[in-house]
């Protein structure tokens, strides 16, 4: 008895190449360092979920507040608010833009790390260094992080990539160390 096997899935080229570009468009900082203060899908972001694990929540938004996408937030009397240079126990990071204009207090998707989650941070206020790689630097706002300052200690510097950009993670988170809030 002769089994015919089919023959093995060999992608043409042009999949492999839309692959490639599709893997370019969800992590843009993959490319060649100096491309990446030009990539247009990185630009006026700030978090970007890099490694580690993360799950989605929906929390109720603090009324007439602008949000802006993949910002860090934080959770006051039950509702999110933007970070601020002076904001602890975040929850995570804002899924989509919301105007400033929207007076409902809709439920809007968060993306909440677990301890181990690193992010690309694509806004870094000042000048990163590679000697401040395993420091804690501070917020600017909700979508920069502030390279010269460290009274409040929110976020790690991990890796350092170029002057404006590096691989964090969020200390001040609900779960984590609380820092102190003024």
């Amino acid at each position: 008895m002769i089994i015919n096997r089919p023959p093995k899935f060999r992608p043409s080229p042009a999949l492999v190449e839309n692959s490639r570009s599709r893997l370019k468009l969800r992590r843009p900082w993959l490319e060649a360092k100096s491309n990446l203060n030009k990539s247009k899908h990185i630009k006026n972001m700030a978090f970007f979920l890099h490694k580690g694990r993360a799950h989605t929540e929906w929390y109720p938004k603090t009324a007439s507040t602008a949000f802006t996408q993949a910002a860090l937030v934080y959770s006051a009397a039950g509702q999110l608010l933007p970070a601020t240079t002076t904001s602890g126990d975040h929850i995570g990071v804002i899924q989509q833009t919301v105007a400033a204009t929207d007076t409902t207090t809709d439920f809007e998707p968060m993306l909440v790390p677990h301890s181990d989650t690193e992010w690309l941070a694509t806004d870094i206020v000042g000048t990163l260094t590679a000697a401040m790689v395993n420091t804690f630097r501070d917020l600017s706002t909700s979508l920069a992080v502030n390279a010269a300052a460290q009274a409040k200690n929110v976020v790690l510097i991990t890796q350092f990539l170029s002057a404006t950009l590096g691989l964090v993670k969020v200390n001040a988170m609900a779960y984590n160390l609380r820092v102190i809030t003024t």
